[in-house]
């Protein structure tokens, strides 16, 4: 027996034992199993995700630095830093443009419903007598008032524990998430420095277990994978670049407040589909129709009609082309994501198709050379 069938049959005799003892105690064990695993893997799958975001910019940069100069120490370090910048910029440049206008926006509406409130005049012209179920609420509304006020008293006193345990509760997840986040963001930043010897060592372990053509198999699909994944995020990128290129030139038409800051805010939630088109027209039209109702009106109806523009033609095309999938395949794996699988289908249907499309595409281009060369040496024969 060689050493790598010895380390096979004593991976497969491990995972036995293993699957064995878990079934016999499956009702407390597999709980306890799935929370650990989650706890344990949660940190490093979100630093893996953060690293294939993180890479894709710090890759370019460090291309861009090694054409231009000839050295090779720091040079990691230096994109990788200039990439966390880049994100931290755009973030913070998004939240300082729309934040402060949202802010704005919600103190004009509460000094309007306040002057509204107080207005005498308004007021004394509308006899609320003369409306009978409002005549009849206001005879008892003293009576209503003092019921209402001690049975808030009541609820506040018996409730007032659970208050401050969900307080602290939501509290210490705040902490737990930061945590998380912080570890995530570290883990991420030595997967990207450490990337190629990480990668030398899971082929190290799967060449124990695996023949050396499946490995070849297996890194090529990774390429694969990391090529589609890759491109998608660009192509999302752009597309969101483009909208909100579209919604500031479009509200600068029709003459709409807040161009850049809805316009911003509206490119960044166009990087989550469907629901990040309506949170970018609810925000949007709150923040114009607090100085115009009218005015607010007038961009849910542009921005619906940009959507439906983008839906249709922008996003097949961009996307399209960047994953290298036909338009109507685009279309077809977000309609057909999004029904199978809801938001998470929509949002990673097309690279999941591009990996496919691509595989099968190889596949038909392998067995057209072989069918090819099989035919030459007929010939020749």
């Amino acid at each position: 027996m060689d050493k790598k069938q010895f380390f096979q049959k004593l991976f497969l005799g491990t995972a036995l034992i293993a699957v064995f003892t878990l079934f016999i105690n499956a009702d407390s064990t597999f709980p306890w199993i799935w929370n650990k695993v989650c706890a344990v893997l949660s940190p490093i799958l979100g630093g893996t995700a953060i690293a294939f975001i993180l890479s894709i910019p710090a890759k370019r940069i460090e291309a861009f630095i090694k054409g231009k100069t000839n050295a090779v120490k720091g040079v990691r370090v230096i994109s990788l830093i200039a990439s966390i910048v880049m994100i931290v910029l755009f973030l913070s440049a998004v939240i300082a443009l729309v934040v402060p206008e949202f802010i704005h926006a919600c103190t004009i509406l509460i000094d309007s419903l306040k002057s509204f409130a107080s207005d005498e005049s308004f007021w004394k012209r509308i006899d609320l007598s003369s409306i009978p179920f409002i005549s009849e609420a206001i005879g008892g509304v003293d009576e209503s008032i003092t019921t209402l006020a001690e049975l808030l008293e009541s609820k506040v006193k018996e409730f007032s524990s659970t208050i401050l345990s969900f307080t602290l509760q939501s509290l210490i997840s705040l902490i737990r998430s930061s945590v998380a986040f912080f570890v995530a963001a570290v883990f991420a930043c030595y997967f990207i420095m450490n990337k190629e010897m990480l990668s030398s060592h899971i082929k190290k372990v799967l060449l124990l277990l695996l023949s050396e053509a499946k490995v070849s198999r297996l890194c090529h699909l990774k390429d694969v994978v990391a090529s589609s994944f890759s491109r998608f995020v660009v192509a999302q990128l752009s597309e969101a670049v483009i909208i909100g290129l579209l919604c500031f030139i479009g509200m600068l038409i029709l003459r709409l407040p807040y161009g850049a800051a809805v316009s911003a805010f509206t490119g960044l939630m166009a990087l989550i589909p469907i629901y990040g088109a309506i949170i970018g027209a609810v925000v949007g039209a709150f923040i114009i129709a607090v100085i115009s109702p009218l005015k607010g009106l007038l961009f849910l109806i542009f921005i619906f009609i940009l959507q439906q523009v983008e839906g249709d033609f922008i996003y097949p095309r961009v996307v399209g082309s960047s994953t290298g999938l036909p338009s109507v395949y685009v279309f077809a794996s977000v309609t057909l994501g999004g029904a199978l699988f809801s938001l998470g289908g929509m949002l990673f249907a097309v690279p999941v198709f591009s990996v496919i499309y691509t595989l099968i595409k190889e596949r038909i281009s392998k067995d057209k050379a072989a069918t090819a060369a099989d035919d030459n040496t007929k010939a020749k024969g």
